[in-house]
């Protein structure tokens, strides 16, 4: 059982300090995994830590059968879930990217409870500029 991945977030991903940016990851599940799905669903989003090499949560979307989906994001409003639900992408926005935001992200996809079966995950490289460069070419 695998997330097919459909289209990935361009890697390494570039944004400009001070500048917004989605990190977008669409995907698409097999008939097995969109009936686990309509029971459990969870998208997790952390961030490695370069000192422990240890990922980190950041983020967090779940749907559990007869709740409304539930969002975790420690650092609201920074860092938000894109709040399209039942699409077939997955999506954090960073605002107003600093510096420190630069770094390995990576997003996890369960189908199963109580999450211990990841179907899918995929990392990206965020690269976080100081300024913008204006050069006439």
């Amino acid at each position: 059982m695998s997330v097919t991945w459909t289209a990935q977030q361009a890697n390494p991903a570039m944004t400009i300090k001070g500048h917004n940016v989605a990190l977008t990851w669409r995907y698409s599940l097999s008939a097995e995994e969109q009936t686990k799905s309509q029971t459990y669903f969870l998208v997790k989003w952390s961030k490695l830590n370069d000192s422990s090499s240890q990922h980190y949560q950041i983020s967090s979307y779940v749907k559990i059968t007869g709740l409304g989906p539930t969002y975790d994001e420690q650092k609201a409003p920074r860092i938000v879930v894109d709040r399209a639900i039942g699409t077939s992408f997955a999506s954090l926005q960073n605002n107003n990217v600093r510096i420190e935001d630069e770094g390995i992200y990576k997003i996890e996809i369960f189908v199963e409870f109580p999450g211990t079966v990841i179907a899918s995950d995929y990392e990206v490289n965020l690269s976080v500029s100081g300024k913008f460069n204006f050069k006439n070419e």
